[in-house]
């Protein structure tokens, strides 16, 4: 990746791509990490780049500048191809570090420190080992990096040996994650009917909510330690909350709609529904800002709310 040669092939290729009209562009596996090899160092004295030698830290200077030469010249290589398309849409999907310097360059990064797949044994498993991820990212360490500009390998729908409501509220709490990158993991022969219909209505509820999604961040609790959590995002017209309970007990919680959720503040009212389950009788029919909802979650359940002016 600091070869002069290869990057020159490799920016040629990519431009003449753009101006054929391919306007998205995913770069996967650009660099090793830090701490492992996969580095074409100076003088490498082994074999080659993958050398499990290479992970010793006397090393990890000279692949601190292999990381710094080779980020240079990709940043070359983006400004070109926005020359080329300024809407062309970037995606950098091989772990790099959680920075907003990024996104002067490129559109969405990859969820660093997770793996491909979400581990768990049952959906509420997988919603679970990913939210903790975010969990970590945003509560715990606070990173000041935009949830809407990541990525990561789902929603996932590889099967149908699940019901429809388990897939549906599975993938809603996926997608009220907020990502501004929707890449389906799905087995296309093994999708029924209903799966289908699912993913179009949930796939028409992130288009009807992209707006929000730029100020989406989490709200309550622990997922690792079963607390009840979720997600919310809001504009002047319209907002959503999602709720999570992991547990298998049922929890009570309660949130206020103000401008610790994002909410805008206003005296007009918003009325509530849920694209997913019926609320009549549960909630009330509309809230405004300042107001505080208290429902009770059944163990596992997911609960999606959308409010609209």
């Amino acid at each position: 990746m600091t070869g002069k040669t290869y990057m020159q092939k490799l920016e040629n290729r990519v431009l003449e791509l753009a101006r054929m009209g391919i306007s998205y562009f995913k770069f996967d596996g650009l660099f090793g990490h830090l701490n492992l090899r996969d580095f074409d160092i100076t003088n490498n004295p082994f074999p080659s780049s993958n050398d499990e030698r290479l992970n010793d830290s006397s090393y990890d200077e000279q692949k601190g500048y292999y990381l710094s030469a080779g980020t240079e010249r990709l940043m070359q290589i983006f400004n070109k191809l926005g020359a080329v398309n300024p809407d062309i849409f970037i995606a950098i999907t091989n772990g790099a570090y959680l920075s907003p310097w990024w996104l002067q360059y490129i559109d969405i990064v990859w969820l660093i420190n997770a793996g491909d797949a979400a581990k768990g044994n049952d959906r509420n498993g997988e919603l679970v080992y990913r939210d903790q991820i975010y969990h970590q990212i945003w509560k715990e360490e606070n990173t000041k990096f935009p949830i809407s500009a990541i990525f990561n390998h789902e929603p996932k729908k590889i099967s149908s040996d699940e019901t429809p409501e388990t897939f549906r509220n599975y993938l809603y709490m996926n997608l009220s994650r907020g990502t501004g990158f929707i890449e389906l993991y799905i087995k296309t022969d093994n999708l029924s009917s209903s799966d289908w219909d699912i993913l179009a209505d949930g796939l028409k509820w992130s288009r009807k909510m992209f707006s929000t999604f730029h100020n989406v961040h989490i709200h309550g609790g622990s997922p690792q330690q079963n607390e009840v959590y979720g997600y919310t995002a809001w504009t002047d017209k319209q907002g959503y909350i999602s709720f999570h309970n992991p547990s298998d007990m049922p929890q009570s919680y309660r949130i206020t709609l103000n401008r610790t959720v994002g909410m805008p503040e206003s005296k007009t009212y918003l009325k509530v529904n849920s694209p997913t389950t019926n609320i009549q009788g549960r909630l009330a029919t509309k809230y405004r800002y300042g107001d505080t909802i208290s429902i009770t979650l059944a163990p596992k359940e997911i609960l999606i709310l959308d409010f609209t002016r």
